[in-house]
């Protein structure tokens, strides 16, 4: 187990970061309105309402969904951190 799982290992621990073994389940379990969030900043974000994707959210990565978005994890952390800002 590396340092990344490790810092989101426990769903019960408010997640305030991304890195590249965040698992989206947890963080759309945590913030509801992060997914329309998410779309509503692009378009490439639109797979995140797929069957296909709704079927696989349990093992879906923030890693995965950068190279689906060609985000890199770095903008996918930085567009999180503008996330949680706009909710204080």
């Amino acid at each position: 187990m590396n340092l990344d799982s490790l810092k989101n290992s426990n769903v019960n621990e408010l997640i305030t970061e991304i890195t590249n073994n965040t698992k989206l389940k947890d963080l759309f379990e945590q913030y509801p309105d992060l997914k329309d969030y998410m779309i509503s900043k692009s378009d490439k974000f639109k797979l995140l309402d797929s069957p296909v994707f709704s079927m696989m959210i349990g093992s879906v990565t923030a890693e995965k969904i950068s190279e689906k978005t060609g985000f890199s994890i770095e903008t996918l952390a930085d567009g999180f951190k503008k996330f949680l800002e706009q909710r204080k």
